[in-house]
């Protein structure tokens, strides 16, 4: 009967533990969020170098509960892929790979995050009725990031 016993109490204990962290995951979290990729609209014409660096910019993702705060955080990262983009587009003798702009931007999804992160606490905050305050400052954000990666590809180019 003892053994029986504690295999019961071992069941409750852990039970009790997986249930508890679940909830502290769920209070951390705040909600259920939505990863939404392909965000980056590619042009039709777009060919070659561009048309694979404007495929990898639609493999990031930003994390949302709702369309609201949605429209502002696709808005950033289609203006943030035009700098990049752009950085590519100037006419030089030296020519951009897929593995220079791939390189220059290996935490991007990280940077993406910290941002996406503070955006969703301060929409959060206001009880989601600031889509365009939290949105706004997450352009801003990822803008300053996007201007940074794109002095990197320009210098890789350079270095060629």
């Amino acid at each position: 009967m003892k053994p029986l016993l504690q295999l019961t109490f071992f069941f409750f204990i852990v039970l009790c533990l997986i249930s508890s962290s679940e909830s502290q995951n769920s209070v951390r979290r705040g909600g259920n969020f939505i990863r939404k990729y392909n965000l980056v609209k590619c042009p039709e014409q777009a060919q070659f170098i561009y048309r694979q660096v404007c495929n990898y910019l639609q493999s990031f993702y930003v994390r949302t509960p709702d369309d609201g705060l949605l429209s502002y955080l696709r808005g950033a990262m289609q203006e943030a892929a035009n700098r990049i983009i752009k950085s590519i587009l100037y006419p030089n003798d030296k020519t951009v790979n897929i593995w220079m702009v791939k390189r220059c931007m290996r935490n991007f999804q990280d940077q993406i995050d910290f941002y996406n992160n503070k955006a969703l606490k301060e929409y959060r905050k206001c009880n989601k009725k600031c889509p365009a305050d939290a949105g706004m400052r997450f352009t801003v954000e990822l803008e300053k990031v996007a201007f940074r990666y794109a002095n990197c590809i320009k210098k890789r180019r350079e270095m060629q």
